[in-house]
């Protein structure tokens, strides 16, 4: 099942990174460029991340515990940020006010802050998710 997880991830980069070179290669500067570009780059993130979870999960020892719960941490804190900088993406293509645009922007950033905030209470409850001693 590991092994799965981590070839269907190893096989989402590379559509990403495909995306992301033939960006590189025919750039188009505006700001729905880039936040095209940045949302495949979350989405790679994210990728590596939620690999190097699975990769340690399981696997006795207080240095892969502790790497689990790094990787966990910043897998759940990053979690909506390609959603958010999809939707920025699709508003800036399809608003045309800017005043809207900015007041959506800031809907999004504060959902991102609630669940950094979230992962940030995690640290000391265990609110979100906990790993025992074994991993």
């Amino acid at each position: 099942m590991i092994l799965y997880r981590i070839d269907l991830s190893v096989y989402s980069f590379l559509v990403l990174l495909f995306l992301a070179i033939d960006l590189y290669r025919h750039p188009i500067p505006n700001l729905k460029t880039r936040l095209y570009q940045r949302a495949l780059y979350a989405n790679m993130f994210i990728l590596i991340v939620e690999s190097i979870s699975w990769i340690v999960d399981g696997i006795p020892g207080t240095h892969f515990r502790l790497l689990n719960y790094i990787a966990n941490s910043i897998l759940y804190a990053v979690n909506l940020l390609p959603l958010s900088l999809w939707f920025c993406y699709f508003d800036e293509s399809l608003i045309l006010v800017e005043r809207e645009k900015l007041l959506r922007k800031k809907i999004y950033l504060s959902l991102n802050l609630f669940t950094f905030s979230l992962v940030f209470l995690n640290l000391f409850t265990g609110l979100l998710f906990s790993i025992d001693q074994n991993n």
